[in-house]
Order: structure tokens, then sequence, then C-alpha cells
């Protein structure tokens, strides 16, 4: 989705189903696994792993809200002139980002994870989008400003705890910079994306990224259920902490990486499960449905106004 697209609701009501279906089948397994051991879950954390949650798909949650805004946020990208649009994402930047490092901030955001801080993001791409600011800029100067504001936010994160230890005997805030409304961390992915965007690729990547991509969310949702993220993954990788720091660091990518594939080996299975069952021709009927319904509705007020 974007500020050109054109808004489907049927790619939403996929994604519910994509959701609803992960959420089911692994909350069904950890069900079997559990009266294997002779154990039980609770009705209510049957409940709570098998649907969607603010908890453990929050972002999920808050893209589901974010959606209907889209709308009115592409009229505001689109219709504002490029100079008000500067100014109110530079104040958004400052207030919601900068400012709201305090935790008692009127502009406190809950450290990004809320649709509030999807709508700003929106803006902040939407802008990049269409008046390209870095359109210029060259692959090497965006991948010296990603590790320039990677270092900074290492640095500084350094920084708080020495200074903190030393004036309070203890640390403090030590992750201040190290969150998703973080200024180094928007800026560092700011410089990633545009880095990435200007890198030559041939047509046989550009394949496997395009076979790669639908993917991608379904590892969200299978390492972030209740069952794989608390009781699969938690602590099978505690023996790296153990290794040497280079070592230790190959094999934290390692186990990424494996998670990562995992993971996308059986969202693959659930693509070709979803297209043997027509999913995509059921999200569309759905939408048609609901939009038929919702006619309805409105007629019917209409008429009572009337």
């Amino acid at each position: 989705m974007g500020i050109s697209s054109r808004h489907r609701y049927s790619s939403l009501i996929s994604l519910c189903l994509q959701v609803t279906f992960y959420g089911i089948t692994i909350t069904a397994v950890e069900v079997v696994l559990d009266l294997i051991k002779g154990q039980a879950l609770s009705f209510s954390d049957i409940f709570f792993h098998a649907l969607p949650s603010i908890h453990h798909y929050w972002y999920f949650s808050a893209y589901f809200c974010l959606f209907f805004l889209m709308p009115v946020l592409n009229e505001i990208v689109n219709k504002l002139p490029r100079k008000t649009l500067k100014v109110v994402g530079i104040f958004a930047f400052i207030v919601f980002s900068c400012y709201t490092r305090h935790k008692d901030s009127v502009s406190h955001l809950g450290n990004g994870y809320s649709v509030w801080w999807l709508v700003i993001l929106y803006v902040f791409g939407g802008y990049i989008a269409k008046y390209k600011p870095f359109e210029h800029w060259s692959t090497l100067k965006c991948f010296i400003g990603y590790f320039a504001s990677c270092a900074i936010t290492v640095l500084t994160r350094i920084g708080i705890g020495f200074s903190t230890r030393h004036i309070y005997d203890e640390i403090r805030n030590i992750n201040m910079f190290v969150s998703y409304i973080s200024p180094t961390i928007i800026l560092s992915s700011v410089f990633l994306v545009q880095a990435f965007i200007k890198l030559p690729i041939s047509k046989k990547l550009s394949k496997v990224i395009a076979f790669l991509t639908p993917m991608s969310f379904g590892v969200y949702l299978v390492h972030c259920h209740p069952f794989i993220f608390n009781e699969v993954l938690k602590h099978a990788f505690v023996w790296v902490v153990d290794a040497p720091i280079a070592l230790g660091l190959l094999e934290a990518l390692g186990a990424a990486l494996a998670i990562f594939t995992v993971c996308m080996i059986v969202d693959w299975l659930r693509l070709l499960l979803f297209k043997v069952i027509k999913m995509k021709e059921l999200s569309q009927i759905i939408e048609k449905a609901l939009s038929r319904l919702f006619t309805k509705i409105f007629k019917l007020t209409q008429n009572d106004n009337n």
C-alpha cells in the first residue's frame, strides 16, 4: 500500500485470514503437544493465543487501524503543498521522536507500539516517496548515513550507561535511544531503505525478491506467536552468550537466518495451501459482500433520516 495505490479492502481481509490461520493452527499444535505432555492450556490462553492480539501481534493490530486512515492520509500527502508537508514532518519528528524521549511527555507514543506512530511514519514515507529528497544521494552516501546513525545510537547508549552509573550509582535510561521512535533509529531506517533502492539489481535477483516478499509477513506471524516466541525460541539459543564475541556474533546471525528461513518455508507452504483453497477469491467475495451490506445499511439510515 502507498499514496498512489488503490485502496483494496480485500488485501486487508487476506491479511486477517492469514493472521487467523496462523493463530488457530499454531495454537492447535500447542494444545496437542501440551496434551501429550499431560498438561492443558486454559480456555483463556487458547482464546488469547488463537485470535489476533495487540500483545503478540501489535503491528498487525496497529496496521489494521492504519488501513482505514490511509485514504485520509493519502489526501493529506497528495493535496498539501510541499512546504507545508515538510514543516509538518519536521514538527512531528521533533515532537514525537526527539522530545518524547521522556516517558511522561504528553506526546509519548508507547515507544512506537502505536497506530499513531505508524500514521506519522506513513506521512514521512509518503513525503519521501512523492518528493524524493534523497534522489541525488549516492548509494555510498546512504550507507554512510546508515552506519553513522547506528554508531551514534551505540555510542549514545554507552554514554548514557557510563554517565548514569557515575551520577546515580546505577545504570538508568540506557535504552533511551534504542526504540522504534528514536531519532537515530528512524534516520538509520530511512538511509538503509534509500541505499537498497539505489542498488543495481539484476532481473534474476528481482524475481527472487518478488518471490520472497509475500512471505515476509508470515515470518513475523509465525515467530511472534506466543507458543513459538515463549516456548520454542525463548531459551533455544542461550548457548550463544557463552561463545567468544566474534563467534557469538556469527552464531547469533546464523540463528536469526535459520529462524527466518524456517518461518519462510512454513509460510511458503501456507501460500500453496491458500492457492489451492482459493483464499484470494474468498477475500474478494467477502469484500463484495461487506460492500453490499454497508451500502444497504447506508441506504436504510438515509431513509430513516428522510
